[in-house]
């Protein structure tokens, strides 16, 4: 329904060029045309370009904060970047969060994005696993 569409009362079919962002597996979302579109293209590109600059694959860092896995060799840096520059969008698209349908019809950024924001008190587990990652280098400053 064209309507629905116009409102923003669900999910898009995608055109635009978010749709040839490589995966973080190293594969090409295919770019078809009954793709989902969660996001916008301009947020889904900057989205795509923050993405390239997490080194550790989303689905992992999922894992990593949704069991608070301290050990992990995840960096603070990494999750200052996380931090700073994807949770803002992520808190802010409830359209993702309630997304149901396949995650196989969504484009590759929405794809990657998917784990994380389903990850319950996401923010908070962020910011706790960040703070661990911080206070040995924060202890070795108030020594030194």
């Amino acid at each position: 329904d064209r309507s629905n569409s116009l409102a923003g009362a669900g999910p898009a079919a995608c055109s635009g060029s978010a749709n040839g962002v490589m995966a973080r597996n190293g594969a090409s979302n295919g770019g078809s045309g009954g793709q989902v579109c969660l996001l916008d293209a301009k947020r889904a590109q900057n989205l795509a370009i923050v993405l390239r600059q997490v080194t550790t694959p989303t689905e992992e860092l999922s894992e990593v904060l949704r069991w608070m896995r301290l050990s992990h060799p995840v960096t603070a840096d990494a999750l200052e970047h996380v931090i700073d520059n994807l949770l803002p969008t992520l808190l802010e698209s409830p359209e993702l969060s309630a997304y149901t349908g396949s995650p196989e019809a969504l484009r590759g950024v929405e794809r990657q994005l998917l784990p994380l924001v389903r990850v319950p008190r996401l923010k908070a587990r962020l910011q706790m696993l960040h703070f661990s990652k911080s206070v040995p280098t924060l202890h070795k400053n108030l020594l030194a």
